[in-house]
C-alpha cells in the first residue's frame, strides 16, 4: 500500500506540472502567433501598397517619356502634316492605352490667326473657345494656341479640334508654367471636352526651337506645345491591372492645387465590390496605423498618393487564430492529462490486446501451414540469389525430390537448366531472375520443370516478388501440372478442325487453308483449283450393310485421297459422302486434270467392306482462281455447281465451271 501511494502521488505530480506547462505554454504560443500575424499583415500591406505606387508613377514616367519624344519629333522637323503626326504619335498610342490623346498645339500670334485658319489642312478650321456644347471664335489675343492636330481621332476628340487651350484659364497658368521653365507641367484635376464626366489631366510639353537670326545670334523660338491627355480612371487602372485584388483604397491629392481647384485628384478602390468614394473619405480620415503615403513630383505639381486598406482587411485586431491556438492548445493538455490518467489501464489493454493477437498469429500461421499442406498447386520460395528456401509437399510430389533434397539448392539448376527442346536455359533469360532485378510479377502458361528422373513436368507457374524493407527479398513460385489440359486441349482443337471419322481436314478448316491460299495465289499471281467430289454408288452400301459399313467405305476412300494429292494440297471431307480438293500452285499446266486422272484410276479398284468387293464412281467438279472466282465462298460454291453438272451427265468423267451467260 505505501508503495501504490507513493507511485499515485508521484504521478498525480506530473500531471500537474504538464497541466501548469500545457496551458503556459499555450499562452506564450498564441501570444506569438498574434505577434507574428500583425508583423506580417504590417508587411504584406507595405508591400502591396509600395507595389501599387511604384506602378503609378512608373505610368507618369511612361507618359513623360511619350511626351518628349513627340516633343523631339517636332523639334527635328520642318512643316509636319496630320499624315505623319498620325503615323508617329499611332505605335505610342498603341503601347500606351491609357493615354486619351496626344495634341499639337501650335504657336499662333494675333497677326497669323487669319492666315493659319485659311492655310489649316482640316476643312472649315477655325480657332475656337468656350465649353463643348457653347463654343463661339476665340476673341482676339495677341497669341493663341489652338489644339491643331489630335490623335486619335475618335471618341469625340474631332470637337476639340482648333480649340484655344490658353483660353481656359487653369490650362493658360498651366502653358505659362512649362514655357517659363522650358519642362512638362500637368494640369490640375479637370474633365474632358469630350467627355465631362471622367475626371483627367493634361501634360504640356513646350516645344522650343533655336533658330540662327540675321544678326547671328541664336534666339529660342516657342513654336507650341505637344499635350498628353490622361483620364485619371484609365491611368490608374493600367498600374494595377497586372496585380490581383488587395482590397485597398487610393487616393491621390494634388498637394499644388489652390484654394479654387480640387484638392483629390483621384479616389479609387482595388476591392472586387464597388464602395462609394464617401466611404473612402471616411477611411482616410480616420485612418490608422496601416497607412502608406507616397509624394511625386508629376511635372511641376507635388501628388501625394495615399494607400488605405479597406474596410475589413488588414486588421490588427486579435486574430481568430490567435484564440483557436489557445483553445486548441488548452485541449490538447486536458486531453494529455486524461491520457496520462489511464495509461495504467491503458498498458493492461494493450498486454490482453498483445495475447489476443499472438494467439491469432499463432493460429493464422496454423492455417497457413494447413493451406500450404492441402493444396494441389505446388509452392516453392526463393530467396535473392534464388535458393529455395521452401517447398510445399505438392511441389515435392510433382517434382520427385523431397523436402531435403529441394532446400538449399538452386531453383533453376535444379529444375529450370534447360528448354522443353532440350537446350540450355540460361539464368539472366528467366522470367523469374527479372523479378529479382525489377520486382514485376510474371505468370507463365507454358513452362517446363525437369523432376529428379531428368523427365519434363509440363507446368504453368505464377512468380510474385517478396518484399522487405521496400527491397526484394525472393519471390513465390506457385505451379500446376498441365499436362493432362494441354492434351485435352489439343484433343478438343483436333475435334473442332478435323473430320473424326476420316481424319481429314473438317469444313471450317478447309475454308482457312482456302482463304491463306487465295492470299499467296493473289500476292504471287499464281493459280489454284478446288475440286469438289461427291461418291457415286455410296448410299445403296450404306442403307444396305448400314452405316457402320458405310463409314468403312468413306475411311477407305479418304485414304485413297490422301494417297493421290500432293504435298501441298489440302484433302477434306465437307459431310456425308462430299469431300473436296484444295490443289495449291497448279502453275501454267493443269495439275487438278492430272490429280482427277489419279483418282479415277484409283477408283477403278473395287473396294472391299465386309469380305465383298464394291465398286464405286465419283462426281467431280472443278473451279479456278482467278478464272472463275476470288473469293473462297465463290470458289467453293462454282465448284460444287460444275460437279453438279458432272452428276446430271454420266457421260462426262469431270466437269470444269463454267459461268452462266445472261439471255437477254
Amino acid at each position: 500500500m505505501p508503495f501504490f501511494i507513493r507511485r499515485l502521488y508521484g504521478e498525480y505530480t506530473l500531471i500537474i506540472l504538464v497541466l501548469l506547462a500545457g496551458i503556459g505554454l499555450s499562452l506564450w504560443s498564441a501570444w506569438q502567433y498574434q505577434q507574428d500575424t500583425q508583423q506580417r499583415t504590417v508587411a504584406e500591406f507595405q508591400d502591396a501598397a509600395q507595389h501599387r505606387v511604384e506602378l503609378i508613377s512608373e505610368k507618369i514616367d511612361h507618359n513623360n517619356i511619350v511626351m518628349r519624344s513627340v516633343a523631339a519629333f517636332f523639334r527635328s522637323s520642318e512643316n509636319i502634316d496630320r499624315t505623319e503626326f498620325k503615323t508617329f504619335t499611332h505605335q505610342l498610342l498603341k503601347d500606351y492605352p491609357y493615354i486619351h490623346a496626344l495634341e499639337w498645339l501650335p504657336h499662333v500670334t494675333g497677326p497669323e490667326r487669319a492666315r493659319y485658319e485659311n492655310n489649316a489642312d482640316t476643312p472649315d478650321f477655325s480657332i475656337i473657345e468656350g465649353e463643348a456644347e457653347k463654343q463661339k471664335p476665340a476673341a482676339v489675343r495677341d497669341e493663341y494656341f489652338p489644339i491643331y492636330y489630335i490623335e486619335p481621332m475618335q471618341n469625340g476628340n474631332t470637337m476639340v479640334l482648333g480649340f484655344d487651350v490658353a483660353s481656359d484659364p487653369g490650362r493658360r497658368k498651366t502653358l505659362q508654367h512649362a514655357r517659363d521653365t522650358n519642362r512638362s507641367a500637368v494640369t490640375s484635376r479637370t474633365h474632358l471636352l469630350s467627355d465631362g464626366d471622367v475626371p483627367a489631366v493634361i501634360f504640356y510639353e513646350p516645344v522650343i526651337k533655336t533658330v540662327l537670326k540675321e544678326d547671328g545670334k541664336n534666339y529660342d523660338l516657342m513654336t507650341g506645345f505637344v499635350g498628353s491627355v490622361v483620364p485619371l480612371p484609365t491611368m490608374l487602372d493600367a498600374a494595377i491591372k497586372p496585380l490581383n485584388f488587395a482590397w485597398m483604397n487610393i487616393i491621390i491629392h494634388d498637394l499644388s492645387a489652390e484654394q479654387d481647384e480640387e484638392k483629390i485628384l483621384y479616389i479609387r478602390s482595388t476591392r472586387l465590390k464597388k464602395i462609394s468614394d464617401q466611404e473612402i473619405i471616411q477611411d482616410y480620415q480616420n485612418q490608422g496605423a496601416l497607412t502608406e503615403k507616397k509624394i511625386l513630383e508629376v511635372s511641376g505639381r507635388k501628388w501625394q498618393i495615399t494607400v488605405l486598406p479597406a474596410r475589413g482587411h488588414y486588421m490588427m485586431t486579435t486574430q481568430r487564430g490567435t484564440y483557436l491556438i489557445l483553445a486548441c492548445g488548452t485541449i490538447f493538455t486536458f486531453l494529455l492529462v486524461f491520457y496520462m490518467l489511464g495509461r495504467i489501464q491503458e498498458n493492461d489493454r494493450v498486454n490482453r490486446e498483445v495475447e489476443e493477437r499472438t494467439e491469432q498469429l499463432s493460429k493464422a500461421k496454423r492455417e497457413t501451414e494447413m493451406i500450404l499442406l492441402s493444396t494441389h498447386d505446388g509452392i516453392t520460395g526463393i530467396d535473392q540469389n534464388g535458393i529455395i528456401t521452401f517447398c510445399n509437399p505438392t511441389a515435392s510430389q510433382l517434382l520427385g525430390y523431397g523436402k531435403k533434397e529441394l532446400i538449399g539448392k538452386n531453383h533453376h539448376a535444379l529444375l529450370h537448366y534447360k528448354r522443353a527442346d532440350g537446350s540450355p536455359y540460361n539464368a539472366e533469360d528467366c522470367p523469374i531472375q527479372r523479378i529479382m532485378d525489377y520486382g514485376q510479377p510474371c505468370n507463365v502458361r507454358d513452362e517446363v520443370f525437369w523432376n529428379k528422373n531428368g523427365d519434363p513436368v509440363q507446368i504453368e507457374y505464377t512468380a510474385s516478388p517478396i518484399f522487405e524493407g521496400g527491397d526484394i527479398s525472393g519471390a513465390v513460385l506457385v505451379f500446376r501440372d498441365v499436362a493432362e489440359r494441354r492434351a485435352l486441349e489439343n484433343k478438343l482443337e483436333q475435334m473442332a478442325r478435323y473430320d473424326q471419322l476420316t481424319g481429314l481436314a473438317n469444313r471450317s478448316l478447309f475454308i482457312e487453308h482456302l482463304k491463306a491460299a487465295l492470299s499467296r495465289a493473289e500476292r504471287n499471281k499464281q493459280r489454284l483449283g478446288v475440286i469438289y467430289l461427291d461418291l457415286n454408288g455410296f448410299k445403296p452400301i450404306n442403307d444396305t450393310l448400314g452405316h457402320a459399313a458405310g463409314d468403312v467405305l468413306l475411311k477407305k476412300f479418304a485414304a485413297c485421297l490422301q494417297d493421290i494429292v500432293r504435298d501441298s494440297d489440302i484433302a477434306a471431307r465437307l459431310g456425308g459422302d462430299e469431300f473436296t480438293i484444295l490443289a495449291d500452285n497448279i502453275g501454267e499446266g493443269d495439275e487438278c486434270l492430272r490429280l482427277v486422272e489419279r483418282l479415277r484410276e484409283r477408283l477403278k479398284q473395287p473396294f472391299e467392306i465386309g469380305g465383298q468387293n464394291f465398286q464405286i464412281g465419283a462426281s467431280i467438279g472443278i473451279a479456278y482462281y482467278p478464272d472463275h472466282a476470288a473469293d473462297s465462298d465463290d470458289l467453293i460454291t462454282a465448284a460444287d455447281a460444275a460437279m453438279y453438272e458432272a452428276k446430271k451427265d454420266k457421260t462426262l468423267p469431270w466437269v470444269t465451271y463454267t459461268p452462266l451467260k445472261k439471255t437477254s
